[in-house]
């Protein structure tokens, strides 16, 4: 990195899915949605660390609530690929083939466990960890692969059930946003245009 001439070297490179879960910040230098989906984080963040070379990515978003007892934003500190399972040939559960083990579960610590997979959820009984969503395990991925620190955030718009689809699409990006806003003014050292 850093052979590109016209790239704009940024500090923070925050990364959504959608604009509209960031209605004020989608106006923002350093805002950028990916696109829904593990394939579409996945390429998009690459080409933006590739032209801007950021010092901290920050992935926001919302998800759905697995853990009964987590409400509102909410920091995760390791992700897994939920719907990964190759299990049939002999590959641990949620273990991609033929990468380590180790690789399984990206990130560390006792905190919130987010899982990721391209399915809207709308049934927890066989997905364990605390929230899930489409993006966050690629992004954590693509930032560890470029060795670049990853940070992410969720706001719980949905418990995953039944009545998932009706409650996000009811959800109050605004009222959401303005928390990851404060959030975002106590991450110290870096530069984050508000």
């Amino acid at each position: 990195m850093g052979s590109n001439p016209t790239s704009r070297i940024m500090n923070t490179l925050i990364a959504v899915a959608i604009e509209e879960e960031v209605p004020t910040l989608k106006h923002e230098h350093n805002v950028f949605a990916v696109g829904v989906g593990k394939v579409n984080a996945t390429h998009a963040l690459t080409r933006l660390i590739i032209e801007h070379e950021p010092k901290l990515v920050v992935n926001y978003g919302t998800a759905g609530g697995v853990t009964q007892y987590l409400k509102g934003l909410i920091e995760c500190s390791h992700f897994i690929q939920w719907d990964m399972n190759c299990t049939k040939v002999g590959f641990s559960k949620f273990q991609t083939p033929f990468e380590p083990p180790a690789w399984t579960v990206i990130g560390s610590g006792d905190g919130v466990m987010c899982g990721t997979g391209d399915t809207f959820v709308t049934d927890t009984s066989n997905i364990p960890c605390d929230v899930v969503d489409m993006e966050a395990y690629a992004m954590a991925k693509v930032c560890r692969n470029f060795d670049v620190p990853f940070r992410c955030f969720k706001y719980i718009s949905d418990s995953a059930d039944e009545k998932a689809g009706t409650d996000w699409q009811q959800f109050n990006f605004a009222d959401a946003e303005k928390k990851f806003i404060d959030e975002l003014k106590r991450i110290d050292g870096n530069e984050i245009v508000l």
